[in-house]
């Protein structure tokens, strides 16, 4: 009885795995970059929200969310530039993408490049 169960929670952990890394949302996930973003647009918005209600501290999410914003953009462009897995016209185009439209080029990039010599498409 025990050997059979303990074969079940292997097989379990197996299963587990073979889902977590087949579902490309929690590929995403496992990007700090990308969280990194998210959570400095969701700071900065609030914080012009607060701004708007004439709150104190809504300057200083803003400014916080802002800094992460310029943080993130600069860890952006370095990610493509450092991207060994794309072809130089791919590279181009990312850093195009990235530098022109800051926040949103990162956070496409990342979205797209989910893993190691895969980009979809």
């Amino acid at each position: 009885m025990a050997q059979y169960s303990y074969e079940l929670m292997v097989e379990k952990r197996l299963f587990i795995g073979l889902v977590w890394r087949k579902n490309p949302t929690m590929l995403n996930l496992r990007k700090p970059a990308l969280i990194f973003n998210i959570i400095g647009v969701l700071l900065f918005m609030v914080g012009l929200f607060m701004q708007q209600k004439a709150n104190y501290g809504g300057e200083i999410l803003m400014y916080i969310g802002l800094t992460m914003a310029v943080i993130y953009w600069f860890w952006s462009v370095i990610d493509v530039v450092r991207a060994e897995d794309l072809k130089p016209d791919q590279k181009k185009f990312w850093l195009i993408i990235v530098i022109v439209v800051p926040a949103m080029g990162g956070a496409l990039f990342h979205i797209m490049h989910q893993s190691r010599n895969k980009i979809v498409t």
